[in-house]
């Protein structure tokens, strides 16, 4: 009887091992078998890389990174075109009031912003041409003047439904001449746009001393382009002459037909003439 136990316990221990062997390996097996259903992110946050990534293409660019900049560079393109029209609005019509006037700020601004998105131009002869553009905030762009330390920053222009432009005057004295640049208001302009066209734009506090002695200014009161108005661009101002007015500026450009320009001068009061009058003898 004990030696026929003795058999019985070595038959099942015998059998214990075995079982524990194919348990294991059932085990291993169900291991490897789950650990390649894991998702392929849960591997790589085992082995502390990053979770997921875009699909990478030529130049190390994602897909999403590549489409979002060439979304942006058009976007910017097109503002670039919208500076660009303003600009030649502003230049055309300044250039027939007073063709003595050379660089305007919006052809600079014009300037200044397609470098930065890539348009190469001809360098205009702008009193500088180097310049920064600086994005705080999205659809707001600074524009600094960086031919010498510190840099000056000479315009403000932010974009939404419709955009409105700061020109900052003390900066910009080789344009609009040293006395304007310390005397003047910051210049503001607004323009609406539909389907990137202009339809409408305005600037107030425009300022321009006229060379070459630089002792007159032209100052404008009203300058105003409406796209589909019969006159496109109406200007009123005048010539300014230590501050007084000397001579009034009217112009209208028609959407057809002759500009109309009316200069007049003016008879200006002199309240210190009788005081250079000689005597009589």
């Amino acid at each position: 009887m004990f030696s026929q136990n003795n058999s019985i316990l070595k038959q099942n221990y015998l059998k214990i091992p075995l079982v524990l062997i194919f348990s294991l390996a059932i085990f291993n097996c169900e291991s490897k078998k789950s650990e390649n259903s894991l998702p392929q992110a849960t591997k790589d946050v085992d082995k502390n890389k990053v979770v997921s990534q875009p699909a990478e293409v030529a130049g190390g660019q994602t897909v999403e990174h590549e489409k979002l900049e060439k979304d942006k560079i058009q976007d910017l393109k097109k503002k670039a075109d919208l500076i660009r029209f303003l600009a030649s609005i502003e230049r055309e019509s300044l250039k027939v009031a007073q063709p003595s006037l050379t660089a305007t700020q919006w052809e600079i601004i014009s300037f200044a912003f397609d470098k930065y998105v890539g348009i190469k131009k001809a360098y205009g002869g702008f009193f500088c041409h180097q310049f920064e553009i600086r994005t705080p905030m999205t659809q707001h762009f600074e524009i600094y003047a960086i031919c010498e330390k510190p840099a000056r920053k000479l315009a403000d222009i932010r974009f939404s439904e419709n955009a409105e432009v700061i020109f900052y005057s003390k900066n910009w004295a080789p344009v609009i001449g040293e006395f304007p640049s310390l005397t003047a208001p910051d210049r503001s302009c607004f323009f609406a746009y539909k389907d990137m066209t202009i339809e409408k734009f305005n600037c107030k506090n425009t300022i321009y001393a006229l060379p070459p002695e630089n002792v007159e200014e032209l100052r404008l009161e009203k300058f105003d382009y409406d796209r589909t108005a019969n006159e496109q661009v109406n200007i009123e101002g005048g010539i300014f002459k230590d501050l007084v007015k000397r001579r009034d500026i009217k112009m209208k450009v028609p959407m057809s037909g002759a500009i109309e320009i009316v200069e007049k001068e003016l008879k200006v009061r002199d309240d210190f003439e009788h005081l250079l009058k000689k005597p009589n003898r």
